[in-house]
């Protein structure tokens, strides 16, 4: 029987004792959730990683076979469960990647075509805005300045600056119009 005491003080040759000892317990467990002989070894060198960690949790109260018994089925248990959610992970990433495959659809040329159209019209027809108005619009609107901000750049109060945007707008809008055939 192995001396608690030289184990809570990480003798190697207690270690080495424990683990002749106690190996087939650790397999035991180890085989029941291992998928293959691979992930069996790997968890049965993670469980005696483990038990090294927290040798000090055991006190020597039970027996030490009980206590060993107990960590290799709570690190077997949780290698399971990460293995499981890595598994359901990768699922849900496949389907999702499969779902956005299937909802793709190639870019259409025409609306690219009447968008560039659209972007060209509203060009000009900022160019074509009286000075005030376009400042107004660009600072207030698009940079997304404060009236009072604007009006303090522009030399102008802020109700000036409010009132220029909306002419700026409805000028715009008129311009932007699309007529009915």
């Amino acid at each position: 029987m192995t001396d608690v005491r030289r184990f809570w003080r990480g003798d190697d040759a207690c270690f080495a004792e424990l683990v002749r000892e106690h190996g087939t317990v650790v397999l035991g467990v180890a085989r029941g959730f291992a998928t293959d002989g691979l992930h069996e070894d790997d968890l049965y060198q993670l469980v005696w990683a483990q038990v090294l960690r927290k040798r000090r949790s055991y006190r020597g109260d039970g027996p030490f076979g009980a206590w060993l018994y107990r960590v290799a089925v709570n690190v077997c248990r949780s290698e399971h469960r990460k293995r499981n959610a890595r598994t359901r992970a990768e699922e849900v990433a496949v389907t999702e990647g499969r779902e956005r495959e299937m909802a793709w659809t190639p870019p259409d040329p025409l609306a690219g075509a009447m968008r560039a159209q659209m972007v060209e019209r509203l060009r000009s027809a900022l160019l074509e805005l009286p000075d005030q108005q376009r400042e107004a619009l660009v600072l207030g609107r698009l940079e997304g300045r404060k009236a009072s901000d604007v009006a303090q750049m522009m030399g102008v109060k802020p109700a000036t600056v409010r009132s220029l945007i909306r002419h700026a707008l409805d000028r715009l809008r008129s311009t932007m119009e699309v007529p009915n055939d």
